[in-house]
């Protein structure tokens, strides 16, 4: 009667497979994090209309704004997790130095995947009074996450127009 008997090479892969997988069992992908702030944003725009504009007498009109950003953020957490970010703007208004009256609109979405901040760029659009058309209107800001992937307490902040 034969019986079958594994080559060492065979007991070393059915030795060796299940340690691997007792060890590599626990290893599970982390759960997303989810985090909802406001914050407040402040800042000027040049609003340069492409023709004549009622309330805009000159060739632009300096706007100073401010109001409340609402930022959703989804992070994968980890040294290389992926944060998703989308931000909207709540109650943006402002005056130009001529006296008109505007307001900022919209909401902007980003990905990146650099915990522990994220450098935010959004567009949005600019409405001034009503015989002007509208622009657009840049946001930059900084948002820092706390170890765990939500975001920090401090040290995030929002702006317009401001270069990198």
């Amino acid at each position: 009667m034969n019986h079958y008997r594994p080559s060492p090479r065979g007991r070393l892969v059915l030795l060796t497979v299940p340690l691997l997988l007792a060890v590599a069992a626990p290893v599970r992908a982390q759960h997303q994090v989810t985090t909802s702030r406001m914050y407040p944003i402040t800042g000027g725009h040049t609003y340069s209309p492409p023709a004549a504009c009622s309330c805009v007498s000159g060739p632009s009109d300096f706007v100073t704004l401010s109001g409340v950003i609402h930022v959703l953020t989804r992070v994968q957490p980890g040294l290389t997790g992926m944060i998703e970010t989308h931000a909207s703007l709540i109650d943006v208004t402002g005056v130009g130095a001529t006296g008109c009256p505007y307001r900022a609109v919209g909401a902007a979405r980003l990905a990146s995947n650099s915990p522990p901040f994220q450098v935010f760029t959004g567009t949005y659009d600019l409405i001034p009074p009503p015989a002007c058309p509208h622009t657009a209107i840049q946001v930059n800001g900084d948002i820092l996450f706390n170890d765990d992937g939500t975001q920090a307490d401090t040290g995030s902040f929002f702006t317009f127009d401001v270069a990198r």
